[in-house]
């Protein structure tokens, strides 16, 4: 509505300066007039109305008895270490603490060793403008439902910020919208200049963790955000606008690139498939794991998870997690099938199938830095137990979670392709990743860590035109099977009952599923999880 009053006066006061001038200043009038139009029309990627609810994706803050809630006190403290006894991170933390584009623009300009404004560098300055914009609402669905008390409003001290304890105290906490848009133009500012992609998600944590360091915000708050702001970047890649700004931006940040730091431009002939050595660095930009058996809030708080997810082990949704972390990604793909609302196998989206499956192998390619970095064990490892799952795992580093990486990583590129379903398609991947806890197989810290894998993951993806081309042709598939007028439900269906084709439904360990337990139905040369 805003946009549409702005236009409005500036279509009054335009037509009164008309009136009264020369022939070549009423051209640059409507030149000028019709900027600002597209520019009010087009001042974030996707309407506000769409706009990620993330109260039906994951649970929300910790309560006060929650061991997550220890870590973020132990985070708040953490910060006053920091405030008196390191100075350049200190004047950091107030320096990340003024909102919008100007400063996100000097931030990643600093990274990249050029300046970023309207001026020198358009595409990049709208993506982030345009980025900053879209990727802010999705805080406000749920700041003022959970309406959390600030760090520095419960415990009554002044903000190491720019921000005054008046105004902490007039706003709510959870999730961090600093760190969504900071996060969501780090994704965004990686994929137009891959070159730098170690330094800017690095770059991007830290703008969020100076929320927490400087008492503005629980760690909680902007570990959420984080996965708030992916959400938002893969609904971006759905449209048009994002698509044609990203291809414009690339070129043009590459020749920026080439002409003030003499940076060659990537090759894409050959990088259909981005290897361990392509991606980015993520032993650079995730925090350390906590150190398995020490007494930190942090490593309390995987072992709090990890019986929770035992005790879950007797339960269907103990029973649906030994199923979930199968190594066959067949598995998840269609677990997702079903929130996706379409089968995805090869006879009806083989695009789409194309797409998850580079996608997930990338992902994998994502955790070798830092598996290789940090040689952690997992859980049921550490207790001496089985893993909870239906078959036997791989000796592999435990940080971050391969698994959950592929998960998040689908769901993003599922929302990219249908946005309409992306609370529940996101829900799907935020529980395949837990259900890696309840296995005993990851601890809770690997899981969150992966998530920030598959966000670099589709950061890198959309570096490469010929990925996002291949995202494009994917989106274009599900377009078309959508609207196909069904004929033979037999061929297509992902939720029918398997006693109507008189056949038997078997869970993966051979035994006989129960109207209570899920299964694999083998027939018509596909698999279907029920």
């Amino acid at each position: 509505m805003i946009y549409l009053v702005g236009g409005r006066f500036l279509f009054i006061f335009a037509n009164c300066i008309y009136r009264e001038t020369d022939m070549s200043a009423k051209k640059t009038i409507v030149a000028l007039f019709f900027s600002v139009i597209t520019l009010c029309a087009s001042a974030q990627y996707y309407p506000q109305a769409e706009t990620p609810n993330m109260r039906n994706i994951f649970p929300g803050p910790p309560s006060n008895y929650d061991t997550r809630f220890s870590v973020d006190v132990k985070h708040y403290f953490d910060g006053k270490l920091v405030q008196t006894g390191d100075p350049l991170r200190a004047e950091q933390i107030r320096s990340d603490a003024v909102y919008g584009t100007s400063n996100l623009a000097s931030i990643y300009g600093g990274v990249l060793g050029f300046t970023v404004s309207s001026a020198t560098t358009p595409g990049l300055w709208q993506m982030i403008s345009q980025g900053t914009t879209t990727s802010a609402y999705a805080s406000d669905k749920v700041k003022n439902f959970y309406v959390r008390m600030r760090p520095a409003s419960r415990f009554y001290e002044a903000p190491y910020s720019t921000e005054t304890l008046s105004e902490m105290r007039r706003t709510y906490s959870y999730p961090s919208s600093h760190t969504i848009t900071g996060w969501a133009t780090g994704m965004i500012v990686a994929a137009v200049a891959p070159h730098f992609q170690d330094t800017i998600l690095a770059r991007a944590r830290e703008y969020g963790r100076s929320r927490v360091l400087g008492g503005m915000h629980w760690q909680s708050d902007v570990d959420d955000a984080y996965l708030i702001a992916s959400v938002s970047v893969a609904h971006m890649l759905n449209t048009a606008t994002f698509n044609t700004h990203l291809a414009s931006t690339r070129n043009q940040i590459n020749q920026t690139l080439l002409d003030s730091l003499g940076i060659e431009a990537p090759d894409y002939d050959d990088a259909d498939y981005f290897s361990a050595a392509n991606m980015p660095n993520a032993a650079l930009y995730l925090a350390a794991p906590p150190e398995i058996g020490q007494n930190t809030p942090e490593f309390a708080h995987d072992m709090s998870q990890y019986l929770w997810g035992k005790n879950l082990r007797d339960s269907e949704r103990g029973e649906k997690a030994k199923y979930d972390t199968s190594s066959d990604y067949d598995i998840m793909v269609y677990e997702f099938a079903r929130a996706f609302g379409e089968p995805i196998e090869p006879d009806h989206t083989p695009k789409i199938l194309e797409l998850l499956e580079t996608a997930a192998a990338i992902s994998d390619n994502g955790c070798v830095s830092a598996r290789d970095a940090y040689d952690r064990v997992r859980p049921y490892e550490f207790f001496h137990e089985e893993p909870f799952t239906v078959e036997a795992m791989p000796e592999e580093s435990s940080f971050p979670s391969a698994h959950a990486a592929r998960a998040w990583t689908t769901a993003m590129l599922l929302t990219a392709i249908k946005p309409a379903a992306q609370d529940t398609i996101m829900k799907v991947g935020y529980e395949l990743g837990q259900s890696s806890v309840i296995a005993g197989i990851s601890w809770q810290s690997d899981v969150d860590a992966a998530r920030m894998v598959a966000c670099a993951t589709l950061s890198r993806m959309m570096s490469n035109p010929n990925m996002v081309a291949l995202i494009n042709e994917a989106k274009e598939e599900y377009v078309q099977v959508s609207h196909q007028l069904v004929t033979d439900s037999d061929d297509i269906s992902i939720d029918y009952k398997p006693e109507d084709k008189g056949e038997k439904l078997y869970t993966i360990d051979g035994r006989t599923a129960t109207s209570e337990s899920r299964g694999i139905l083998v027939g018509k040369g596909r698999k279907v999880v029920k």
